[in-house]
């Protein structure tokens, strides 16, 4: 089974938005009011996400044809020196292919190319 991870398009945003929702009910329901999980997926739509994946390093992870993973970084808070790397992974069942430490592979790379020297 192949894991394909590439650089996020456009016409990734409708699955990545869908599933950044399905991850954030599955995962945080237990932690945050559903009232405030829904408010955050409201705002995290297809152009929200396309927005976002301009601003930063944002890759998708396919099996299959289907997204089943996310990942970016970028700066943090705009700062010129610091970067956060915001993953939203993953499908339930992927959790066993350790999609997050293959996710962290290309995003690390981009953080050095990113970083300026100090």
């Amino acid at each position: 089974m192949q894991l394909q991870i590439r650089r996020f398009k456009t016409t990734d945003a409708p699955a990545a938005a869908a599933l950044i929702a399905r991850t954030l009910l599955t995962s945080n329901q237990g932690d945050y009011p559903k009232a405030y999980l829904d408010r955050l997926i409201t705002q995290m739509t297809p152009a929200w996400l396309c927005q976002k994946a301009a601003a930063t390093h944002f890759y998708v992870g396919y099996f299959q044809q289907q997204l089943v993973a996310t990942g970016a970084i970028g700066s943090y808070w705009g700062r010129q020196v610091s970067t956060v790397c915001s993953r939203f992974l993953l499908i339930r069942r992927f959790k066993a292919w350790v999609v997050g430490v293959k996710f962290c592979i290309p995003l690390n790379r981009m953080s050095i190319s990113v970083m300026p020297t100090v």
